[in-house]
């Protein structure tokens, strides 16, 4: 009996380990700052939530470092809002297909070389 539940509470708290694990974020700012870089600089964002008590955005620079600002600064809303054109601009010219049109010499060669095939088989 008591291995019994000594099986249940340890699967049970494996089970909450795991369940709480995904949600928890790698790293939580524990202040906003106000430093400022150019927008060019910027490679992603992420808005902490939940677990982190400090609320802020987390920006990524192409470096690999990250800034801590407050979200309702003038300056990460606006960078907020140029990451998110610069992804939408990436997915706009990944599912555009290309409008290219063929050259017309090569068309009108392959048309009138199909019309001497036809004619002569």
């Amino acid at each position: 009996m008591k291995t019994l539940i000594l099986v249940i509470v340890s699967l049970s708290i494996l089970l909450l380990r795991c369940a709480c694990a995904s949600s928890v974020p790698t790293s939580c700012c524990l202040k906003t700052q106000r430093t400022r870089v150019n927008l060019d600089l910027l490679q992603r964002y992420h808005t902490q939530m939940g677990v982190c008590l400090v609320k802020a955005v987390q920006f990524t620079t192409i470096k690999g470092k990250i800034l801590c600002s407050d979200p309702s600064d003038p300056w990460a809303q606006r960078a907020i809002s140029y990451l998110d054109g610069k992804n939408r601009d990436k997915k706009v010219q990944t599912s555009i297909p290309s409008t290219q049109k063929p050259q017309q010499g090569s068309l009108t060669q392959s048309m009138t070389s199909g019309r001497e095939r036809s004619l002569t088989a």
